[in-house]
C-alpha cells in the first residue's frame, strides 16, 4: 500500500449546435479559460460548447452529449459531458467528483481502503496496482481517473479514455483545490465549481492575514526517512506554501523546485534537530513506532518534546476521519486553520483538528 501522494489531473470539454466542416480550423478559433492559479491544465473553449483540455502530453476534447462529431482532432481524446459512467483511482478526484454531487456518476474504484469517504464501499474495486480489465469492461466505463506519469497501455486497447491528475505537482494548495474547476466541465457544472473556488480563496486569505499577526515563526521538519533517504519537499512545493502563510519557518524553504529532495538522515539531523515541530511523518502513528524503525528519530528535539503532528493519510481511510490527500485536497482553508492553531494557537484557540493529529494525545 502506498503513503505517498497519489496525486492526480483532470480535464474537460464542452459544446453545443452542429460539429464544425474543419476541427483543425475549430481548433484554432479558441479562447482560453483563465485560472486563478492553477498552471498544470489549460483549457480552450472552441465552438459549439466544446472544450480542448491539455494535461501535460494529455490531450482532450469535451463536448456536449447531444452534439454530433464528423470530424476529430488528431492525438485527443474525446469525451461527451455530463458524463455518467466514471471509474475513479484517485482520492483527490473522488473528494472533487462528491463535492459535486456526482457520487451517482461513479460506477467503480481502484481499492476502497484508498478513500477516505464511506460512500466508496457501496462501489465494484477493480484493484489498486492493475484493474481488473473484464470486471472494468462490464461497466462500461466512460472515462478512467487516474493520477501519476505513466499510461495505462491497456486501456488503450480497450479504447478506454484515461485522464491522470496532476493536481499534486502544483505550488500552492489552492493552485491545487482550483483543479475543481476540471470536473465542473467535465459534469457541466462549472458555474458549482467556480462559487466553490471563490469561497475557498476568500476563507484562505483571511487565514493568511490573521496568520500574519503571529509574533513567532516556529521552524519545522518535514517527514521521515525512506528507502535510504529523507525526502525533504522542495522550497516551492504546496506544503512549503502552506507552512509559510502559517507563519512557520520552513528549514529547508531554500530547497530548490517543488519535488521532494533526497538527504541523508545526517544532514537532517544537524540542521533540524532543533526544530520547534515535527509534521508529515509518514505511515508512523506513535512515538514507540518511529523510536523502534529507528532508534535516532529520538535524537530531534520535537520527538523529545513531544510536538509532532501527523496528518490523516491512507492509514487511516474508512476510519471517519478527514483525509488530508482526499478532502484536504478541496479544503486548504481547513488544513491552514490547522497549521495556525498547532503553530499559533493563541491566534484559532477554539479550533479542531481536522487533518492532523497530535501525537502527545496519544490517541492512536
Amino acid at each position: 500500500m502506498r503513503y505517498f501522494l497519489p496525486f492526480l489531473a483532470l480535464l474537460l470539454f464542452a459544446c453545443q449546435g452542429e460539429a464544425p466542416t474543419s476541427s483543425q480550423e475549430e481548433a484554432q478559433s479558441s479562447s482560453s479559460l483563465e485560472f486563478r492559479q492553477a498552471q498544470g491544465f489549460k483549457v480552450r473553449a472552441i465552438e459549439n460548447g466544446q472544450y480542448l483540455v491539455e494535461i501535460g502530453e494529455q490531450r482532450f476534447c469535451l463536448y456536449p452529449r447531444t452534439l454530433k462529431i464528423s470530424k476529430r482532432l488528431e492525438s485527443y481524446q474525446y469525451l461527451p459531458y455530463p458524463l455518467k459512467r466514471v471509474v475513479c483511482k484517485s482520492s483527490p478526484a473522488w473528494a472533487m467528483i462528491e463535492l459535486l454531487d456526482e457520487r451517482k456518476s461513479v460506477v467503480g474504484i481502484s481499492d476502497a481502503r484508498d478513500f477516505e469517504s464511506p460512500y466508496v464501499k457501496y462501489l465494484p474495486e477493480l484493484g489498486r496496482e492493475q484493474l481488473n480489465y473484464e470486471a472494468l469492461l462490464l461497466l462500461s466505463p466512460e472515462l478512467v481517473v487516474g493520477y501519476g506519469a505513466k499510461a495505462d497501455p491497456k486501456l488503450a486497447d480497450l479504447n478506454i479514455p484515461e485522464l491522470r491528475l496532476k493536481e499534486y505537482a502544483e505550488a500552492s494548495p489552492l493552485a491545487q483545490m482550483e483543479w475543481i474547476r476540471l470536473f465542473g466541465l467535465l459534469f457541466e457544472k462549472d458555474e458549482m465549481a467556480q462559487e466553490f473556488v471563490n469561497e475557498r480563496f476568500a476563507a484562505y486569505e483571511e487565514l493568511k492575514q490573521l496568520a500574519q499577526k503571529a509574533q513567532t515563526q516556529p521552524s519545522v521538519l518535514l517527514g521521515s526517512q525512506f528507502g535510504g533517504g529523507w525526502y525533504l519537499a522542495g522550497g516551492k512545493s504546496f506544503m512549503a506554501q502552506y507552512l509559510a502563510d502559517a507563519q512557520a519557518n520552513y528549514l529547508w524553504k531554500d530547497l530548490p523546485g517543488k519535488a521532494g529532495v533526497p538527504l541523508d538522515f545526517e544532514a537532517v539531523l544537524a540542521k533540524g534537530q532543533k526544530a520547534d515541530f515535527w509534521l508529515n511523518v509518514g505511515s508512523y502513528r506513535s512515538f514507540e513506532e518511529l523510536r523502534a524503525n529507528n532508534p535516532r528519530y529520538a535524537l530531534f528535539q520535537a520527538f523529545q518534546q513531544k510536538k509532532i503532528y501527523n496528518y490523516y493519510g491512507y492509514r487511516f481511510c474508512g476510519t471517519g476521519r478527514h483525509g488530508f490527500f482526499e478532502s484536504g485536497t478541496i479544503y486548504p482553508d481547513e488544513v491552514l486553520s490547522d497549521l495556525i492553531h498547532i503553530f499559533h494557537p493563541e491566534l484559532l484557540p477554539n479550533w479542531r483538528l481536522h487533518y492532523y493529529y497530535d501525537w502527545a494525545d496519544d490517541a492512536f
